[in-house]
């Protein structure tokens, strides 16, 4: 005896319903943040191809004779830095047969998100590539697990500009910018957690952390609690962490103690979205497109590379 007719897989009428997606979802890129630890300049219109900073060199004072001429006169001298910023942008053809036939309705809207998403992260990239531009010799090494001390050693450096013998002294404030994945261990080092109950082994980031080792502090507990967010500022410098710091094939990334003024930002002009109707092609063109440059400022005093290991935890 017939029954209800029902409609779906497997059913009488298993080929009479749409698929209807209800939702669209972009995937997630990691949140561009380090041009907001840079120092920005503008490239104002007819002002030439590049921004120019000029540092006066230092002079020396010398100890006098009393009622004797000052016979030694000091020279000046200065030396510039230009950056030259460069166009950076992304196109999407949208035909209006794709725009017609789409379950989204704003595909338009969402395409124009997603250019900008690349955009900005690409700039944030570009800045992190950076990091190794700073000439003084580097802390840390690969396979090198970051620790506290690497980054109070770091921060040490640049209150004296590198240099204990003519110190250049970085002006604040101070930022340590490093991956994920090596922060973590600094913020398990802090808690500290430990393979054995005794706390005998230093964590690492292959270790399993099983237990909570002696030393504890307030401070250990909201880590422990709140993750590697919770450090916050150490050694006087404010931690950043980026997931747009590039790993390379050993799974080590170059993270950086620096000064603001030690990391600068040009832009020639911000990012904008053009669209042009393209009548052979019967669609549209999407156009989104910057002009900027990052750089440092001071390689030798205002920042210093730290290289160390970004292995994802496994364990």
């Amino acid at each position: 005896m017939p029954g209800p007719q029902l409609a779906g897989v497997g059913e009488a009428l298993d080929a009479s319903l749409n698929t209807m997606i209800t939702e669209f979802y972009r995937l997630r890129d990691e949140i561009p943040k380090l041009k907001d630890y840079t120092t920005k300049f503008t490239l104002a219109p007819h002002s030439g191809r590049s921004k120019v900073i000029l540092d006066y060199g230092r002079l020396i004072a010398r100890d006098l004779s009393d009622g004797v001429d000052i016979t030694e006169a000091q020279d000046l001298s200065d030396a510039q830095t230009a950056y030259s910023p460069n166009e950076v942008g992304l196109k999407v053809i949208l035909p209006r047969t794709t725009v017609r036939r789409v379950a989204d309705p704003d595909l338009m809207r969402q395409t124009g998100r997603m250019m900008a998403a690349a955009y900005y992260l690409k700039e944030d990239t570009d800045i992190a590539n950076e990091f190794d531009s700073f000439t003084t010799a580097t802390l840390g090494a690969a396979g090198t697990v970051l620790s506290p001390g690497l980054i109070s050693a770091g921060v040490a450096g640049i209150r004296v500009g590198n240099n204990v013998t003519t110190p250049e002294p970085a002006p604040e404030p101070y930022f340590g910018i490093f991956h994920p994945c090596s922060i973590h261990s600094v913020a398990n080092r802090i808690i500290p957690l430990t393979d054995v109950p005794t706390g005998t082994n230093v964590y690492v980031p292959t270790a399993a952390g099983a237990t909570v080792g002696p030393g504890r502090t307030a401070f250990g507990d909201q880590v422990l609690q709140q993750g590697s967010k919770a450090i916050g500022t150490l050694a006087g410098a404010t931690i950043v962490t980026s997931a747009n710091i590039p790993v390379d094939a050993s799974n080590d990334a170059e993270g950086v103690v620096c000064s603001r003024e030690g990391l600068i930002y040009v832009s020639e002009f911000e990012p904008m979205e053009d669209t042009q109707e393209d009548v052979s092609l019967r669609g549209k063109e999407l156009v989104f497109t910057g002009s900027y440059v990052a750089g440092v400022h001071r390689p030798l005093a205002f920042g210093i590379t730290i290289t160390s290991d970004a292995v994802l935890p496994t364990a």
